[in-house]
Parts: structure tokens; sequence; C-alpha cells
């Protein structure tokens, strides 16, 4: 008689669609998979690990729960930044539980002179390369494209209090620069 192979039951969340809440930005999903294909994923990770990290016996076998857990976060992250940047909740409407697109409250242009808002483009995009280009990276990264401190620490290959100060001394010469 044969034995059932024994079952590991793992979660992944994912980004939701729809019913996006600051409280519940993910939904779950629950899989069973065999042990086998457990030790391998898990086989599999610390040989990936191994190859990127500059020592590789430093690297730890992890669980197919915090693997799982790993994965989950990108999406986790992406659905929280993503309500960050595109909700706005009205202030005075105190029991208003709709969170509103940006898109709905963005100040209208209407009966601006163009040649106006071009000056501005331009003065700006001049102060801008006028930033040492690290600066510039991160001005624009956080402010252009809603990469969080960490992120682009990551990128520069620095901690995320040296991107903090870079942002802090950037936005000032900008002030500066435009005033």
């Amino acid at each position: 008689m044969a034995t059932e192979p024994k079952h590991v039951k793992i979660q992944l969340k994912h980004e939701r669609i729809e019913g996006i809440s600051e409280r519940y930005p993910t939904s779950s999903a629950t899989y069973f998979i065999t042990a086998d294909k457990a030790e391998i994923v898990v086989e599999r990770d610390l040989e990936l690990r191994r190859q990127e990290a500059a020592d590789p016996e430093m690297v730890e076998r992890r669980s197919i729960h915090e693997i799982c857990d790993d994965l989950s976060k990108h999406d986790y992250n992406n659905a929280k930044q993503h309500l960050r940047n595109t909700a706005y909740r009205s202030v005075s409407a105190r029991d208003d539980d709709d969170d509103l697109s940006v898109v709905d409250v963005v100040v209208s242009h209407e009966g601006e002179d163009p040649a106006d808002a071009w000056a501005t483009a331009e003065m700006i995009r001049e102060a801008l390369a006028s930033l040492d280009p690290k600066d510039r990276l991160v001005v624009a990264g956080i402010h252009l494209h809603g990469f969080t401190q960490s992120q682009i620490a990551r990128v520069l290959g620095v901690s995320q209090p040296a991107v903090a100060k870079r942002l802090k001394k950037a936005e000032a010469r900008l002030r500066e620069l435009l005033s």
C-alpha cells in the first residue's frame, strides 16, 4: 500500500486588484505542495542566494515559509506604495470613508498662461541640471517616480540615512536656485 506524500501549506500574498484598502492592501492565497517540492524550493533558494552573496558560506538556509514571506513582501510594499501615491482622504469630510483618486482632486490649470508654465518648467530643468548627478537621481527618484529612500539607497549602494541627507541638501539647493 502506497502512502500519500506529506503536504506543506504555504501562503503567498499578492497585490489586490479590487477592494484595496490601507488595512488590507494584499490578498492571500493558500497552496499545498508536497514536502519534496518544498525541499526543492528551499535548496534552489539557498543555491541562488549563495551565488549572489559576497561570502557564500555565510548564507543560511531558509524555511519554505520564510521564502514565501520574502516573496510576498514585494507585492505588499508595492500595494502600500500605490496607496500612498494615489489615494487622497479629504480632511474636511470626517465621516467620508471613501478614498478619492489623486486624479479627482488635482488642481485645474484652466486659464493659466502656457508661457508661464513653460518658463517655470525650464527654470526647474535648469536647476535640476545644476545639481550633482547623484543628488538629481535622489530628487527625481523620490519626487517624480515615487521611490522610497531605501530603494534609492540600494541603487546607489549607500545607506538610507545617506540618501535622506542627500535629499535634504539637494532640496535646499533647489529652493536656493529657484527663489
